[in-house]
């Protein structure tokens, strides 16, 4: 009895510590991201309401980039929350907000070599004049450049 107690313990503890090891093997190496900024006058825009037709304005409000090196670049990981705001004197019910997001990579003479646009829907409770929706973006980053974002479609670099 006594020897199938600590066999058994034994092949617990080795499980566990393999385990352990197995989950920081599949954790990516994260490093530093090239340089990524939201680009003057794209940060910020009106939009107007599918439902309705009243504007919307929908701003960046937090931003982190994430990036694993890989063959040619990076590949990226971009979290962000916009601030998307009505009046809520015209229009007070739950509403949805389509926006778009692009990405510039710009290289070192500031040329624009690549661009992805990203769709987005974001909602907004009813009663609420405002609302902060968290989102998510995967794409690869080209080496040798920087990232310029904004809202909208075909923003160019600056």
């Amino acid at each position: 009895m006594m020897g199938k107690q600590s066999i058994s313990k034994l092949t617990v503890a080795g499980l566990a510590l393999m385990g352990l090891s197995a989950c920081s093997s599949f954790e990516p190496e994260y490093t530093a991201c090239p340089d990524v900024k939201a680009v003057a006058g794209a940060e910020n825009i009106i939009t107007s309401s599918p439902a309705t037709g009243h504007a919307i304005t929908i701003r960046f409000d937090d931003v982190l980039a994430q990036c694993v090196p890989s063959d040619g670049g990076y590949k990226m990981k971009l979290d962000f929350a916009v601030i998307m705001r009505r009046d809520l004197s015209v229009y007070g019910k739950v509403e949805e907000v389509p926006f778009d997001l692009t990405l510039a990579f710009v290289d070192a003479d500031g040329q624009v070599v690549g661009r992805s646009e990203h769709n987005f829907t974001g909602f907004i409770p009813g009663l609420i004049a405002a609302s902060r929706p968290m989102f998510s973006v995967k794409d690869q980053i080209p080496s040798g450049t920087r990232v310029v974002m904004g809202l909208g479609r075909k923003i160019d670099a600056q």
